[in-house]
């Protein structure tokens, strides 16, 4: 008498899954995906002896294999005589449709899901109630706005850093001009004679008309009894460089003035103190603008984010009155996660099952010339003949 047998895939723990899982989903409804037939490999053994030039050599088993479901042969993968290794592919049905609800499954597996997170969790879903996303909405378009007005901003003060940078690089030649004297940044914001009284220099002693051409402050450049000036060495001692000074003193052949009281500009001369105020106009604008934009800027971005602490209690205070989840959604939510993972258990398995392989290795035997790719196969009819022999 004939046994048959189920090979490879279903044993008795995934026969009791499969049952729980069916009830699962007839339970909630879903049960087109319940009624789908289990495609499981059938085999038909047959004990016989093998026999080489008249004597028996070996004994064998050999089985009929067969598709549990019904379908189109896709591919037939082994031809008589064909040795096979156990779990090698020997025929697949088309799977095309099997595939197409294994996705399908999937996708409102997923979408249950999100359901059912929305539904234990509202306070992290994105449309947890109409005011929490009115009140989110709001918080966004607060933070957008300050982003612009910051943006906004920094490129005024980009520029008027631009013109700033311009007039201090003015007024710095000034000095260096007449005096070497390099200024620091905290120097850039005094006017002349503040920067000129804290450097300890004061123009009319060091550009004294009277200094020519021998003579320079307590010190005499000239070889005595000769009366021909020496170039000074800068002292390092000094903020100014007594070279430059000298220069100016012995080899400018104009007028120099360095009043600040009464500034004009001599007809055969230069005026230092007036050629200092000049280029310090333009950068105390400068530096008022500049403070200005700043300024400006400070009061519209704090305007903006006291809009953002607005919104942003508003949200708190909206989100504080949803408490609990409601039970009952959240049960419904549940369910329909439950009947769509069992959906997704059996589209799984149907699509496992669009394919037969080899329980054992063995040699194909002769089968029926009617197996065809492209034909219809019947559940639980023969497709391959496999044999075993053992020695």
């Amino acid at each position: 008498m004939t046994n048959r047998i189920v090979v490879g895939m279903l044993g008795a723990g995934l026969l009791l899954i499969l049952s729980g899982v069916l009830t699962l989903a007839v339970t909630s409804g879903q049960t087109a995906a319940a009624q789908v037939k289990m495609a499981v490999p059938v085999v038909e053994t047959s004990p016989g002896t093998v026999f080489q030039l008249g004597e028996p050599v070996a004994h064998a088993k050999k089985v009929n294999i067969a598709f549990g479901t019904g379908g189109t042969l896709a591919e037939l993968l082994v031809a008589q005589g064909d040795v096979v290794d156990r779990g090698q592919l020997l025929a697949k049905l088309d799977a095309r449709m099997a595939f197409a609800q294994l996705d399908k499954a999937k996708a409102t597996l997923a979408k249950a899901q999100a359901e059912a997170a929305k539904a234990q969790f509202p306070l992290m879903s994105g449309n947890a109630t109409p005011e929490v996303v009115s009140a989110q909405a709001s918080l966004d378009a607060a933070q957008r706005n300050r982003d612009i007005i910051e943006s906004g901003w920094n490129q005024r003060i980009a520029e008027a850093e631009a013109r700033r940078d311009e007039s201090a690089a003015e007024y710095e030649r000034i000095f260096q001009k007449y005096l070497g004297l390099e200024l620091a940044t905290d120097e850039l914001r005094l006017m002349p004679e503040e920067l000129l009284s804290k450097a300890g220099i004061d123009l009319g002693i060091l550009f004294d008309d009277a200094l020519r051409p021998t003579a320079y402050g307590d010190l005499v450049f000239s070889t005595p009894g000769i009366g021909i000036p020496l170039a000074p060495v800068d002292d390092q001692a000094t903020p100014w460089n007594e070279a430059l000074v000298y220069g100016w003193l012995n080899y400018y052949e104009g007028e120099i003035l360095t009043n600040f009281d009464a500034l004009q500009v001599p007809a055969d001369g230069i005026s230092i103190a007036v050629e200092m105020m000049d280029a310090w106009a333009p950068l105390d604008e400068s530096w008022a603008a500049y403070d200005a934009v700043e300024l400006d800027k400070a009061r519209d971005i704090t305007g903006a984010e006291n809009q953002m602490a607005i919104a942003n209690q508003e949200l708190q205070s909206v989100r504080g009155t949803i408490t609990e989840p409601d039970a009952k959604s959240l049960e419904v939510a549940l369910a329909e996660v439950a009947a769509a993972e069992a959906d997704v258990v059996l589209a799984e398995l149907l699509v496992a099952n669009m394919e037969i392989r080899a329980p054992f290795a063995g040699t194909v035997a002769p089968f029926s010339s009617d197996v065809m790719p492209g034909g219809w196969v019947t559940a639980g009819t023969s497709i391959i003949v496999l044999q075993e022999a053992s020695k």
